[in-house]
């Protein structure tokens, strides 16, 4: 379910990055993290914070948006420091969908959040 679930969120991302993100993007997404809800680690996993974040977005939820794109950063980069000084082909392998590129983009869509936090209605 894992392997699903980080699939779909690479492409609900995808969709963001081309300026297509909504509700259809997303459906999948809130299939799957029902599905994962239960498992006493998802909240360890980088792609559970990852998808939450972008059903969060397109629900116009910007506080809780950010705090799961900020869980994911956290993780990414964590595991850059895990990654430091193991084997090329390991550290590759890990860090496929989270090399340093993916984490400005990720960076960024932060940022963006953030403004838009500030720019909602309380």
């Amino acid at each position: 379910m894992w392997h699903e679930l980080k699939e779909a969120e690479i492409r609900a991302l995808r969709d963001r990055v081309a300026g297509r993100l909504g509700p259809e993007s997303v459906a999948e997404l809130r299939d799957l993290l029902r599905q994962v809800a239960s498992d006493p680690d998802a909240s360890e996993v980088i792609c559970f914070h990852g998808a939450w974040a972008l059903v969060h977005e397109v629900d116009q939820c910007f506080d809780d948006a950010a705090r799961h794109r900020a869980l994911e950063i956290e993780k990414i980069e964590r595991l850059h420091e895990l990654m430091h000084g193991e084997p090329a082909a390991l550290a590759a392998f890990a860090l496929q969908n989270y090399r340093d590129s993916d984490l400005r983009l990720r960076r960024d869509i932060f940022s963006s959040l953030r403004r838009a936090r500030g720019n909602s209605p309380s």
